[in-house]
């Protein structure tokens, strides 16, 4: 058959079946025939050990905690720019962004480099709790030294992971 005519498919290995290896996919072969497909393309080369242990899996188990997020903190998925803070520091990569309501905070930091950081800031109000770590067990990470609440001092510095992020929120807005 002429390359111009195959009709690809590409497979994860990981997510086409529930057991997620290639022993798995031969028997729906017939399907992908049945579709019109004549050349199958595997993703990704390596297999894994069924879908739990994958890389991906709990990559998109993070990205649907994150869409959780979004919809539970109303200073995230507000649209006025004005309650938008970034400060960014380009020689340690990383990234501090902070949102605002009315009655919420949150604060957002970003090391996008590959060494730890300590990272400056300084917090208006108390109560900040953790909401999301990127090195977190649950997302395979190796876990991490942020603590699950702040205390509200000036000129303080957190110590950030290479290459993570997390996110920490504070309901005391505007109280006194």
């Amino acid at each position: 058959m002429p390359i111009l005519e195959l009709v690809f498919y590409e497979v994860h290995v990981g997510t086409f079946t529930p057991e997620g290896t290639f022993d798995a996919i031969f028997p729906r072969l017939g399907d992908l025939r049945d579709l019109g497909v004549t050349a199958v393309e595997l993703m990704p080369v390596g297999q894994f050990p069924g879908q739990k242990a994958q890389p991906h899996k709990q990559l998109l188990d993070l990205y649907a905690e994150l869409v959780q997020v979004l919809k539970r903190l109303p200073a995230l998925f507000r649209g006025d720019m004005s309650c938008v803070e970034a400060m960014a520091s380009e020689n340690e990569r990383a990234l501090l962004l902070r949102r605002w309501t009315n009655r919420q905070e949150l604060f957002a930091c970003f090391n996008f480099g590959k060494s730890l950081i300590l990272l400056p800031l300084s917090l208006p109000q108390a109560g900040w709790a953790r909401a999301l770590n990127s090195r977190d067990k649950r997302w395979a990470g190796p876990g991490s030294a942020l603590p699950e609440c702040l205390a509200s001092a000036p000129n303080q510095s957190l110590r950030i992971e290479p290459m993570s992020f997390a996110l920490y929120r504070s309901d005391d807005r505007g109280k006194t």
